[in-house]
């Protein structure tokens, strides 16, 4: 952390001292070439932000799909609450068969 403070104390006194010997057409390039930096940055920033939403775009399709051909199109149908209870009944049995065998296990170390 010391050192840290030290290396920011430099820099800025590094920093304060160009700032104060720097001539007004070399402040200006100076200033040219921070405008430039920061434009590039700005618009790489928006790329990586388009990337992502493409990305998360697509998976939200994916998943889109999927529910569409496991619960059907139509938001209430036969085929929906068919696949639902399907869903619900298998949780529920692959919850109790955990269930069981977790208390089964507790049961046998007791003994």
């Amino acid at each position: 952390m010391l050192i840290l403070r030290i290396v920011c104390g430099v820099m800025s006194g590094l920093l304060f001292y160009i700032g104060l010997n720097v001539y007004e057409d070399e402040s200006k390039n100076l200033k040219s070439r921070l405008e430039v930096w920061w434009i590039k940055l700005s618009d790489f920033e928006l790329l990586s932000r388009r990337k992502e939403l493409r990305v998360v775009d697509r998976f939200a399709v994916i998943c889109s799909s999927l529910l569409d051909w496991v619960f059907g199109k139509k938001l209430i149908s036969l085929r929906s609450i068919g696949a639902s209870m399907l869903v619900s009944v298998g949780t529920s049995i692959l919850f109790l068969w955990s269930l069981a065998l977790f208390v089964g296990e507790t049961v046998v170390r007791e003994f």
